[in-house]
């Protein structure tokens, strides 16, 4: 018998425990707990347990184009580079949790996500150096939060 203490974020098996029983829980018809969502869930296991979930890819589109160059930062943070508009920090949508408002009403998100809500999609939120003023070094130091893995390549 394994034992995870329940709803401590950063503990990899609670987010595995808790997706396997909710997946479960639809394939057999029944109903998840209020606020339950598959996908969601999914979307931030993969922030803490990119063993299990996937890691996070990197953004295929950037609201200014495709990218033509990418690097890493962490799972879920990157530097991506468009013709039009040249480097951009690419976060993901666990990545930007606890963000001040202020912050995130500055980033500049895909269509899709705009049209159907970052909550709804769970997309990536794009910043440029100096927009609006934000700092891209205190928003790439949120890529290295305590508890978040910190694999490079």
């Amino acid at each position: 018998m394994l034992i995870y203490r329940y709803q401590d974020y950063f503990d990899k098996g609670w987010h595995v425990v808790e997706y396997e029983i909710h997946k479960y829980l639809s394939e057999q018809g029944l109903p998840l707990p209020d606020g339950a969502s598959l996908p969601s869930e999914a979307v931030f296991g993969m922030e803490i347990c990119p063993e299990y979930f996937g890691a996070f890819p990197v953004p295929e589109q950037t609201p200014w184009g495709k990218p033509v160059e990418r690097i890493q930062i962490n799972n879920g943070f990157f530097w991506v580079r468009t013709e039009e508009k040249g480097w951009t920090l690419a976060i993901s949508y666990p990545g930007c949790t606890g963000l001040p408002e202020k912050i995130l009403e500055a980033a500049a998100l895909n269509p899709y996500d705009r049209e159907n809500g970052i909550d709804n999609t769970m997309g990536y939120r794009f910043f440029l150096p100096g927009m609006d003023g934000i700092s891209i070094f205190q928003l790439a130091q949120s890529a290295m939060k305590p508890g978040r893995p910190t694999d490079k390549f």
